[in-house]
């Protein structure tokens, strides 16, 4: 009688595939994400304190990506555990919080996946960037006391313009990209 397998609701590719996009994600936003913003700032000198915003995007980038590539539920959310680990690790400046951060803005783009029920991918990814960066930024604004109705209103819409494009519609691309060279064959949930 032959033993029978054990069926596990992530494949050891899934979650070698998350643990090197989390990885990457977590050492980029840790360690670098915040020194690149800067120089970018002079850009929106119109925003003010919120110059930085336009691209904060970048932070959910890495979970869109895995939740297209790796399509079942809660893996942006397990990504973002692990990414919240590693940017706490290299430096964000949130400390531990980082990893409360990631969770919630994995777990987010998850929601809108799941109810959307994966029918509409590029539509779920731009609304999960924009959902996501939106909670993160909105904690933001009230760590640093930016709780006036003109920073929480263009504040919020800026970051979710931000998430949209630089999370949703980049990631996107990039998986996109990733299909058609071959690297990763598209799978179906």
């Amino acid at each position: 009688m032959e033993k029978e397998r054990k069926k596990y609701y992530f494949s050891t590719f899934d979650l070698i595939l998350m643990a090197i996009i989390a990885a990457i994600g977590g050492v980029i936003n840790g360690a670098f994400m915040f020194s690149f913003i800067q120089p970018f700032k002079v850009f929106f000198p119109f925003l003010g304190d919120l110059a930085g915003i336009p691209l904060t995007g970048l932070y959910v980038l890495w979970l869109v990506i895995t939740r297209l590539l790796i399509r079942k539920t809660g893996a942006a959310t397990l990504c973002g555990l692990i990414q919240g680990i590693i940017e706490w690790q290299f430096g964000n400046p949130f400390g531990p919080l980082a990893i409360l951060f990631a969770g919630v803005e994995g777990f987010l783009i998850d929601v809108v996946f799941v109810f959307f029920k994966e029918r509409f991918t590029l539509f779920c990814s731009l609304i999960g960037g924009g959902l996501a960066i939106l909670f993160a930024d909105a904690i933001f604004f009230y760590v640093r006391k930016m709780t006036s109705p003109y920073e929480l209103l263009v504040g919020g819409i800026v970051a979710i313009i931000s998430g949209i494009i630089l999370a949703g519609l980049l990631g996107w691309i990039i998986v996109r990209a990733l299909y058609n060279t071959g690297i990763i064959k598209e799978r179906n949930p």
